[in-house]
């Protein structure tokens, strides 16, 4: 009670076992023996805080978070809030773009909206609603706050990228391999595209391409045989 800044006043704790969970409830008068109102401001973060030193004292274990929450207990306020964390659990890794999220959501039924500035017109934060319950990002979890959000999906983008030019040079690479096999089976490649009877039209970009990795290639060659 005194980690919870409850003291000098009436209360009773009622210990209930009826569910599986074995839990205490605290019902206390907020008007104090001196006839003062004792403040709930902040009496979630005192709760938390109370909890957390009394599980750390007394050695018990924390629940294993959000992803093990039974749905069918949840109130509706707290059953819409989980399954806007789930949505973006499973969408966020998957989008590269807040359109590309929006648009993954908005098939789960989930509305995202940017807070925005008055004064300056900058985006500020994101909210989502479910079933007529609006949440901040941030309340839903703090890994989907705007800034984590964005944070990720401009990584999803950059790695997407980075693959894609992976893939593109491996596929190049495979053609060089291709025309340098049919050019020692004696096929001319360079003759037909001077004659234009190939139907390979090579622009520029593609023959220094083509150049630079035989040279790399070569390259690799002197230093395997160095080693």
């Amino acid at each position: 009670m005194k980690l919870m800044v409850i003291e000098n006043t009436q209360y009773i704790i009622a210990r209930h076992i009826d569910r599986e969970h074995p839990h205490c409830h605290i019902v206390f008068n907020r008007v104090d023996n001196d006839g003062k109102t004792i403040s709930d401001k902040n009496d979630f973060r005192r709760n938390e805080k109370a909890c957390k030193m009394l599980t750390t004292k007394y050695r018990l274990h924390f629940a294993n978070g959000k992803d093990h929450i039974k749905e069918e207990r949840l109130h509706p306020y707290d059953r819409a809030k989980h399954e806007i964390y789930k949505a973006l659990k499973e969408e966020l890794p998957k989008a590269q773009s807040w359109d590309e999220l929006k648009e993954a959501l908005a098939d789960r039924d989930i509305d995202m909206k940017f807070k925005v500035s008055r004064t300056t017109r900058e985006i500020q934060g994101v909210k989502f609603e479910y079933n007529g319950f609006s949440f901040s990002g941030s309340k839903v979890c703090r890994e989907f706050s705007y800034l984590n959000i964005d944070n990720r999906l401009e990584q999803n983008a950059c790695a997407s990228s980075c693959e894609y030019h992976k893939q593109g040079f491996t596929h190049k690479d495979e053609e060089v391999q291709q025309n340098v096999s049919h050019s020692d089976n004696g096929s001319s490649i360079g003759l037909g595209l001077l004659n234009g009877s190939s139907s390979y039209d090579a622009t520029a970009a593609e023959e220094a391409e083509f150049n630079r990795l035989m040279k790399k290639k070569k390259a690799k060659r002197k230093r395997g045989f160095h080693l």
